[in-house]
């Protein structure tokens, strides 16, 4: 079946950051949210997924941010058989970042993991 990969806010380049998977499965696409050039919000980035989904059957693979994203463009669309949430968020549907995380932005520890 095939993968859409969706990846975190502060990825510059979704096919780098997926590059060891989508080798992997050849039907896989690691989808450019628009947010990361500026160009989107959350729904533009909703709506690049959706338009992945459209393509036929898949499974969403979302990262940080991009759970956010999948749980939203995956809602009642046809395509989407499962959701898997790597190292990220599981919101309920209609819900932002924000009320995950009680409105307080979560806060990446300076220095550490950082090469």
């Amino acid at each position: 079946m095939r993968v859409v990969f969706v990846h975190g806010a502060l990825v510059g380049d979704a096919a780098w950051w997926w590059s060891r998977m989508t080798p992997l499965l050849p039907e896989s696409v690691a989808v450019e949210l628009p947010s990361r050039g500026g160009g989107g919000d959350l729904y533009a980035d909703v709506a690049a997924v959706r338009a992945a989904l459209d393509d036929g059957p898949a499974v969403l693979c979302g990262h940080s941010y991009g759970g956010v994203v999948m749980t939203e463009a995956a809602a009642d669309h046809r395509a989407a058989r499962h959701l898997v949430y790597v190292g990220s968020y599981l919101p309920d549907v209609g819900e932002s970042l924000a009320d995950v995380t009680g409105g307080v932005a979560p806060v990446e520890p300076a220095g550490e993991g950082l090469v």
